[in-house]
């Protein structure tokens, strides 16, 4: 998971770097938008993941679907948080029982860690 508001700044930030990089699925109105635009925006997710494990695309999110989402989670998902990333692999890596006996497992570990860091700059 990605705190909702770190989430928002790294998509905007994505978009920004798109359009200046001229990929051509680059939206201009988006990367011209100011971050509290883009917030405001129909482009900018809000609790998507309780809209999506409530089943509940397009209407509005109540309390009660938050808990749904949130039992949904516990009994369903093995949870890693983004802002604690190292510690989160390590977890799923202990649950799965995955170790990192030889080279090539310490190398996929740490490949790992630092493509998920890579997208702190991006």
């Amino acid at each position: 998971f990605r705190h909702p508001i770190e989430r928002a700044i790294a998509r905007h930030s994505s978009f920004i770097k798109q359009h200046r990089s001229g990929q051509p699925e680059a939206d201009s109105r988006l990367a011209q938008m100011s971050l509290a635009e883009f917030a405001q925006s129909d482009y900018s997710s809000k609790d998507w993941l309780a809209r999506f494990l409530a089943n509940k695309r397009n209407d509005i999110v109540t309390w009660e679907d938050v808990q749904k989402a949130k039992e949904i989670l516990r009994k369903k998902f093995l949870i890693g948080l983004y802002d604690r990333i190292e510690e989160s692999i390590e977890r799923i890596e202990r649950y799965f029982g995955w170790f990192k006996n030889g080279p090539l497992e310490r190398e996929c570990h740490q490949n790992l860690i630092a493509a998920a860091r890579a997208h702190d700059t991006e």
